[in-house]
């Protein structure tokens, strides 16, 4: 089973700042990640897709569930109620009966003060490390200790809270590709680039570590993946220039190089750019007998391309060209032998280059007219023409199995299956 592991980064693809990112805005990026893996999805058996996209929907999920929490409930109530945001009430659907008053900021205020000091006890608890200071425990306790009042600040912000909540759950939402979703995971899964579980107690660990903590962490799982992978690699341009200036290997880069060549070849399929994502796997289980050879014509025929490690638009200018010198010319080579190969064509040549083809079959024409079309002579006429069509049908079979073999037969047969599709 051949495998590949895709990188993508959508953000930088399409120019989204992450820290911004808008509901606008999400859609590109799940377009992005579905072009990108559709011909990989055609040159592999099984790929896995390892985006941000599916980094920022496990954020905005944990955020979706972490906003009617105690703690950060109270730290997007009081800042909003302070700052008043008019761009961020206006998106959220916030209104201005809805935020705190300074008495209430200051009532709540003290009360979480209290609450603080009694969990500190002496102040040492706010000394220890991230490592050995439990979170979870805290939370517990502040919730045991403050239940009633606390119960009673969450039902005051609640409109806060809840509109944070459903924002942050539209956009997880956003982020998923019912598309993508719909293959079977034998065929297409989805990874983050960073594996670690997203909680709100890792977010809080991560802060106290520093402020870019969840980013490295996420680079730096990305550089394992690479390094480590058994199945052939494929990255974005993005990736590849990121990957490059942290110091992955020359060899990974340009496995990772000759596998995008063969990859922007296969997208240079008449058909391939317009197939929806959804007909792949259809079109991957009608062709399967075909697809492996083209996979493997165009992963030679991409070794044979200098791609440069950096400059993906010259890439795509070297490719384009070599498409037209060679790869074009082997699938047109290819359509000649299937022309070849039709029986019609077979028995037309047979008629035109037979000398005693033609004496037979006018011989037999004579009969039948002779004959008014009946009795034996008919069938001794039929038996004449048995023999041409014989050899024009075993000649046809015998090149439709040659050509049939041939490693890009593939780019006939999806034109044969689309013609078919069309038509019914």
């Amino acid at each position: 089973m051949y495998e590949i592991n895709l990188y993508s980064s959508p953000f930088d693809a399409v120019a989204v700042d992450a820290e911004s990112v808008s509901v606008a805005d999400v859609p590109r990026l799940v377009r992005y990640d579905e072009d990108f893996v559709k011909p990989a999805l055609l040159l592999a058996d099984r790929t896995v897709l390892k985006t941000t996209r599916v980094d920022a929907y496990l954020e905005e999920f944990r955020d979706s569930s972490a906003a009617t929490m105690l703690i950060p409930a109270r730290g997007f109530a009081f800042w909003i109620s302070e700052s008043r945001d008019r761009e961020v009430m206006d998106l959220l659907g916030i209104r201005d009966e809805d935020l705190l008053s300074p008495a209430e900021i200051d009532h709540w205020t003290k009360w979480f003060k209290r609450e603080e000091g009694a969990l500190s006890g002496s102040g040492d608890s706010v000394d220890e490390s991230v490592e050995s200071f439990n979170f979870a425990e805290a939370f517990r306790e502040m919730r045991r200790r403050g239940e009633s009042d606390g119960r009673d600040f969450l039902d005051r912000v609640a409109p806060l809270s809840y509109a944070r909540a459903a924002h942050h759950r539209q956009l997880a939402d956003l982020f998923q590709s019912p598309v993508l979703n719909a293959l079977p995971t034998t065929t297409l899964r989805q990874d983050p680039w960073d594996p670690t579980v997203r909680t709100r107690f890792q977010e809080l660990l991560d802060e106290r570590s520093g402020e870019d903590t969840a980013h490295a962490r996420m680079v730096s799982s990305l550089v394992d993946s690479v390094a480590s992978s058994r199945a052939g690699v494929m990255l974005d341009p993005a990736v590849s220039i990121g990957l490059a200036t942290r110091g992955v290997s020359g060899e990974d880069v340009q496995s990772a190089r000759r596998l995008a060549g063969a990859v922007e070849l296969m997208r240079m399929v008449d058909g391939i750019s317009d197939l929806p994502v959804d007909e792949v796997v259809d079109v991957r289980e009608d062709l399967a007998p075909y697809l492996a050879p083209f996979r493997g014509f165009l992963l030679d025929m991409s070794g044979n391309v200098d791609l440069s490690p950096s400059d993906a638009a010259e890439n795509a200018r070297r490719l384009q060209i070599f498409w037209e010198a060679e790869v074009s010319t082997a699938i047109d080579d290819m359509r000649v032998h299937v022309e070849h190969a039709s029986f019609r064509r077979n028995l037309l040549d047979l008629f035109s280059t037979s000398g005693d083809t033609t004496r037979t079959v006018g011989t037999s024409l004579g009969l039948l007219v002779a004959s008014g079309f009946a009795g034996l002579e008919v069938v001794g006429a039929a038996a004449a023409l048995a023999q041409p069509a014989l050899t024009a049908l075993i000649g046809s079979v015998r090149a439709k199995q040659r050509v049939a073999n041939d490693r890009a037969y593939f780019v006939h047969a999806l034109g044969v299956r689309d013609r078919r599709r069309r038509s019914s």
